[in-house]
């Protein structure tokens, strides 16, 4: 079983961090679990201690707010039910739920035109998403945006980069992008939080 991802040093348990994401989100991943983890969301759920089991178990309202950082402990948990390491697991969930919402939630946000007007779009759905931070593209050109990420939680940063560049490149290569590639940057420092170190991370997607 497993205890908990969080870092040691984080100053706050399993709901009760300020970093916050949309119900939605949370109702995505039970989603993905069931349709795709053997044994569902409740195999997820008997791999983890129980503050955790019982954060992943609640009832979820759509557009309430929920804890976002229980991610990284269920993350690991989930990786394990599937027995892959947890960096394929995020590319594999994150493809997924691209594939949904593009027929669902944001049909119309990311109706596919031009790979530039695309990636125009992440910065709203981030902020329709997450209370924290935000994503905009700071340059823009034929086959290539360069974007920034403000006031990511340091702990956070590796799951949501991993989460937002197979879902971006997924959408991109339906919009009739050719080899995609997004390309991060390092983070950077950007001051603290409740007592948890923020990051800024750059990056730059290309296509054919």
């Amino acid at each position: 079983m497993l205890t908990s991802a969080h870092p040691s040093n984080f100053p706050f348990g399993p709901g009760e961090s300020p970093f916050h994401a949309k119900g939605m989100l949370w109702m995505g991943i039970r989603a993905y679990f069931d349709a795709k983890v053997p044994g569902g969301a409740a195999a997820v759920a008997s791999e983890l201690e129980p503050p955790f089991r019982e954060f992943l178990t609640q009832m979820f309202l759509p557009p309430a707010w929920y804890d976002i950082m229980p991610i990284l402990t269920i993350v690991e948990a989930a990786a394990m039910v599937l027995r892959v390491d947890r960096m394929e697991y995020v590319k594999r969930s994150a493809i997924w739920h691209a594939e949904q919402d593009m027929n669902g939630v944001y049909k119309a946000l990311l109706s596919l035109g031009s790979p530039v007007a695309v990636c125009r779009r992440f910065g709203s759905i981030h902020h329709q998403i997450y209370d924290f931070g935000k994503a905009q593209m700071v340059r823009e050109d034929t086959n290539r945006v360069d974007s920034l990420a403000e006031g990511m939680p340091e702990p956070l940063a590796w799951w949501w980069k991993r989460a937002s560049e197979s879902y971006v490149l997924t959408v991109l290569r339906a919009a009739g992008a050719k080899s995609p590639r997004l390309v991060w940057q390092p983070n950077l420092p950007d001051g603290k939080r409740d007592g948890v170190q923020l990051v800024r991370i750059p990056s730059y997607t290309t296509w054919a």
